[in-house]
């Protein structure tokens, strides 16, 4: 790693610098004598730029590549890197040799403005660190990971996972009521099983601070953190994790993160995840689990589990790394001594630019590797039992609308579901687009993916939902709006809060740090489903 690693790119002096160079690059260009210079060539040149970029946006739309909101400076941006190639081109013949230089230099910087200016807005790359694909904070190695399980499985007394029921066939009617939880591991869902549902809850929370979120320690916790150790970690940890405390340039926002009176800075640990497609033979790449320092004590309590998906554009790294989750965990365990959720970030598309809106369908069985596979795994590698009041899924983006969906079609695998900012059902644009590429021409299976079939009323008891979208984000609050009132109706306790913000990665992050202290009292079986989130600041209702 070095120092460079650590430099913002979603706020500071590069956000700032590259675009002014760039501009300036552009200026020293395009400024030069000559009455048809400026008559005849740079309004051509402008007006064809303009054109390009027009067209571009268009098909992007059209094609349902680009579906979500984008400010129109992305357009004057993009048009720029055109323009000054074309001024480049043009005026190569009777430029100078400096000027020629300033030109050929104004390509690349134009192109690297728009990258910075359109990742500063969805804070997608935090730091060059990121952006480079360094080792985050924490990290260790696979290896590591195996010998960290192997002396817990050693050691641990574990009580059996309990039965499984078995997998079904993934359709609008496997929403049948879950196995029932363990005395020990209860969840209070709205009351229990014959009591009402909650009404849904709407919150518009200003920005989040975890120092504020109530302090309850959760159940079978380890002693205070004053007491305790640091976890027993792998005996190579220490040269599998990054360098230093600026890893992967995270350390800055992990400081915000863990704002506040706090005890000593409590971490876990990052670690390599590949599940087997065993059942979905689904080509997935490799996440990442976050293990939470009371899963080093022995015997560990029992935690609850977080599944984590991002959306597209993107992959598993996504979560870690622009949603700073492990950050966030970080934080809620250095105030609930140690204890706090295992989270694992799974791949759901199988490619960068592949989009399977987590279905199975001709891109992918990725909701059988996501309600089968990963489930299995997990419980199996980590000797968690499969309760699913206890499991949780969670998603931004095209992944917050397969957390909705998972969960309501596959209530034996997650008893909660976390939709920040997910669409209303899957889909890559079009219906018929979306019939095609998702569905293979299934009009039956794109039937039963629909929430207006799947939230049919008084379906379901003991499913818990959470909506999460940015003030900012008008289409999405609509749809989270629409989509809590249906679930309400189909007997799911529901939380729903808007919090200020855009569809970008810092809305990712600080809906997840909100959410996070009322989802893990809730799975612990603490607090009662479908109550309001805690809310900061003024409070205004957005209906």
């Amino acid at each position: 790693m070095t120092s460079l690693d650590g430099v913002s790119l979603i706020h500071g002096w590069v956000v700032n610098a590259v675009p002014a160079l760039a501009v300036a690059a552009v200026v020293v260009t395009v400024a030069r004598r000559g009455r048809r210079w400026w008559a005849a060539t740079v309004p051509v040149v402008v007006s064809l730029a303009g054109a390009a970029v027009t067209a571009a946006a268009w098909y992007l739309h059209h094609r349902g590549i680009v579906r979500d909101h984008y400010p129109k400076s992305f357009l004057v941006w993009t048009g720029e890197v055109l323009v000054a190639a074309a001024v480049a081109i043009v005026g190569w013949p009777d430029a100078r040799w400096w000027r020629r230089i300033v030109a050929v230099a104004a390509v690349p910087l134009t192109a690297a403005s728009t990258l910075v200016l359109m990742n500063a807005h969805y804070a997608y790359w935090p730091t060059v660190g990121d952006l480079l694909g360094r080792p985050m904070q924490h990290e260790i190695s696979a290896r590591a990971l195996s010998d960290v399980l192997a002396r817990q499985a050693s050691r641990a007394s574990l009580a059996p996972p309990a039965p499984e029921a078995a997998p079904t066939a993934p359709g609008p009617d496997t929403a049948d009521p879950p196995p029932a939880d363990p005395p020990t591991a209860p969840v209070d869902s709205a009351g229990g099983d014959d009591a009402a549902p909650a009404p849904p809850s709407v919150t518009t929370a200003a920005a989040p601070s975890p120092a504020a979120e109530p302090d309850p320690v959760a159940s079978g916790a380890p002693a205070p953190a004053a007491d305790r150790a640091a976890p027993a970690m792998a005996p190579d940890m220490a040269a599998n994790r990054s360098a230093g405390d600026g890893g992967a340039g995270h350390s800055r926002r992990a400081t915000e993160v863990a704002a506040g009176p706090t005890p000593a800075a409590m971490h876990g640990v990052l670690a390599p995840l590949d599940v087997p497609s065993t059942v979905s033979g689904f080509p997935a790449r490799q996440g990442t689990l976050y293990l939470p320092p009371a899963f080093f004590d022995s015997p560990p309590p029992t935690l609850p589990v977080i599944v984590m998906v991002g959306g597209t554009p993107g992959g598993p790294q996504d979560w870690p790394r622009a949603g700073f989750a492990a950050q966030t965990a970080d934080a809620y365990a250095t105030r609930h001594h140690g204890v706090a959720p295992i989270l694992a970030f799974v791949d759901h598309n199988g490619s960068v630019l592949n989009d399977t809106e987590c279905v199975d369908g001709p891109a992918g069985q990725a909701e059988t590797f996501l309600a089968v596979d990963v489930p299995r795994y997990l419980s199996e590698t980590l000797h968690i039992p499969r309760y699913p009041s206890r499991w949780a899924i969670a998603g931004f983006s095209e992944g917050g609308t397969c957390a909705l969906e998972l969960a309501v079609r596959h209530p034996d695998a997650y008893g909660t579901f976390v939709d920040i900012a997910g669409d209303w059902a899957p889909n890559v644009g079009s219906e018929p687009d979306t019939l095609r590429e998702l569905y293979g021409g299934d009009r039956a299976a794109m039937a039963a993916h629909d929430p207006a079939n799947l939230l049919r009323p008084n379906r379901f008891r003991d499913l818990n939902g959470w909506f999460l979208t940015g003030a900012s984000d008008g289409p999405h609050v609509d749809v989270a709006a629409r989509l809590a009132a249906a679930a309400r109706t189909a007997g799911i306790a529901v939380t729903r809060t808007v919090l200020p913000g855009a569809h970008n990665w810092q809305l990712a992050t600080g809906a997840f740090r909100t959410a996070l202290g009322a989802l893990t009292r809730q799975l612990a079986g603490e607090a009662p489903a479908g109550t309001a989130t805690a809310a900061m600041g003024t409070h205004h209702h957005n209906p």
